[in-house]
């Protein structure tokens, strides 16, 4: 995107004052708000397709900077982590961001399961805020949850797919992590 995108991108948003430098000390400066209209900028310049896969890649690079200054301080980087099951590291995974937002931020998450899946369900705030669309448009949740637990397994892919978005009408954005192998990507022959 370059330099020059970046800022057309913030303008389009109306998010200039982005391009200062944001402080770092867990006060909620960066509101849902803004970064629903920071997504719908993306969706607006690039079309939603890849809009959301650009929103997506944020939510990536999101968690690595926030793994880096963050990850002992939210008991992520423990040693034994290593040596829990899959399916354990994605569920603890799942409750350690869950419990970052519901104590850092105005979203509410809360986690769900049955046979198949595993279940991602932001009941308020959100990465749609004040956006109405025909897809699904939490890209920037799907990159930082899909990055947060693929790191929690050693790197391996991890399958999450948004299956209900607010900005679609849908009460709550729900993100759907399938429970064989413990959510790893399938990778088609």
């Amino acid at each position: 995107m370059g330099r020059d995108g970046l800022l057309a991108l913030l303008r389009l948003a109306r998010l200039e004052d982005w391009a200062q430098e944001i402080e770092d000390d867990f006060r909620p400066t960066v509101t849902f708000e803004a970064v629903g209209r920071l997504s719908a900028a993306l969706d607006e310049l690039y079309g939603p397709t890849e809009g959301q896969w650009l929103a997506r890649q944020v939510g990536h690079r999101a968690f690595r900077l926030g793994a880096e200054g963050l990850g002992f301080a939210l008991g992520l980087a423990d040693v034994g982590r290593r040596l829990l099951p899959p399916a354990v590291k994605i569920r603890l995974g799942m409750e350690t961001l869950a419990e970052f937002f519901n104590r850092y931020s105005d979203q509410r998450v809360r986690l769900g399961e049955d046979n198949d899946f595993y279940y991602w369900i932001a009941e308020s705030g959100g990465f749609c805020y004040g956006r109405r669309t025909t897809y699904p448009a939490c890209g920037m949740a799907t990159g930082l949850l899909s990055a947060t637990l693929s790191w929690m397994r050693g790197g391996a892919g991890v399958e999450v797919q948004e299956v209900e978005c607010r900005a679609q009408g849908a009460p709550h954005c729900t993100f759907r992590i399938p429970k064989g192998k413990a959510g790893q990507r399938q990778h088609n022959a």
